[in-house]
């Protein structure tokens, strides 16, 4: 994946052309100054499934951690805690 950075000066003059590019190229254009990047453009279907992407991995996360926390207090001998029970213990205490 070519990664040049479109100066300042070029998006004024071309922006209906790379807009156009980050449309067909289906990944990041790179805009900045003085060879220093300042900015990314995409298209919309690559920046949706990015964000499509971050909010599983957080949300896969958040699971994670959860289940991490259940599993150590049923290992300090609490062994008759219920999932249920817990989720609204810990909704309450945060």
């Amino acid at each position: 994946m070519e990664q040049s950075i479109i100066s300042m000066r070029e998006i004024q003059r071309n922006y209906k052309s790379i807009l156009a590019k980050a449309k067909t190229r289906k990944g990041p254009v790179f805009l900045g100054a003085h060879g220093k990047t300042e900015a990314v453009l995409m298209d919309i279907e690559s920046f949706e499934r990015l964000e499509g992407e971050r909010k599983y991995k957080n949300n896969l996360k958040g699971w994670k951690d959860l289940k991490r926390e259940f599993d150590y207090l049923v290992k300090q001998g609490k062994q008759n805690v219920n999932l249920a029970q817990f989720v609204r213990e810990d909704r309450q205490t945060h």
